[in-house]
């Protein structure tokens, strides 16, 4: 990621976007509460999903803004970064022989790292067209997610909708893969990761 992303965030308003897990949320309320234990006032920030579905339409979490640091929360990539991550996910895989290490991919999709996720995808798509290798539910569990990881942002900051970023993602990676890719989310639908400084309630 940029230097401008690994900076801490110090400061978020209403309407800001973040991003957690490769879920795009919106700051929709910023109070000020006295914390029980040190008696001081904390700012807390109030988010909730950009992109609602049935399982977390009524999700909604709050934050002190001083335990962000904390966290993998960061900002949304600028649209020259999406373009810059998209151009290297057209590139070729370096050493595509490369054993693929499913213990160290799920380990990067907890990362909240674009980059290196999407490195994940494209890997996952070179090992897709080689007839030697099985791909394993494993396989397409962690690529299913790791779309899920990238369309939301790709979707805010580039205007367009969540299916259409997950379609230009598909064609990206359908150059690497001789094979289909394994798109079909239904069976694997990613529960949303909260950490245990967050507080997320349904409402």
């Amino acid at each position: 990621m940029t230097e401008e992303q690994t900076q801490p965030i110090e400061k978020l308003e209403v309407g800001d976007k973040i991003v957690r897990f490769g879920r795009v949320f919106e700051v929709f309320d910023v109070t000020k509460e006295k914390n029980p234990c040190s008696g001081e006032e904390e700012e807390i920030v109030h988010f909730k999903p950009v992109y609602a579905t049935q399982a977390n339409q009524t999700l909604v979490c709050a934050i002190p803004i001083k335990n962000i640091v904390k966290t993998n929360i960061r900002l949304p990539m600028s649209d020259e970064e999406v373009e810059a991550l998209l151009k290297m996910m057209k590139g070729m895989v370096d050493d595509p022989t490369k054993r693929f290490n499913t213990r160290q991919a799920k380990e990067v999709l907890k990362s909240n790292d674009p980059e290196k996720i999407a490195l994940i995808l494209k890997r996952l798509a070179v090992v897709r067209r080689d007839p030697d290798t099985n791909f394993t539910y494993t396989k397409k569990r962690i690529f299913r997610q790791a779309m899920k990881r990238l369309q939301e942002e790709i979707a805010l900051v580039k205007g367009i909708e969540i299916e259409e970023a997950k379609d230009l993602l598909a064609r990206i990676l359908k150059v690497q893969a001789v094979e289909s890719l394994p798109l079909d989310e239904a069976a694997d639908d990613i529960a949303l990761e909260i950490d245990d400084d967050d507080d997320c309630d349904e409402e």
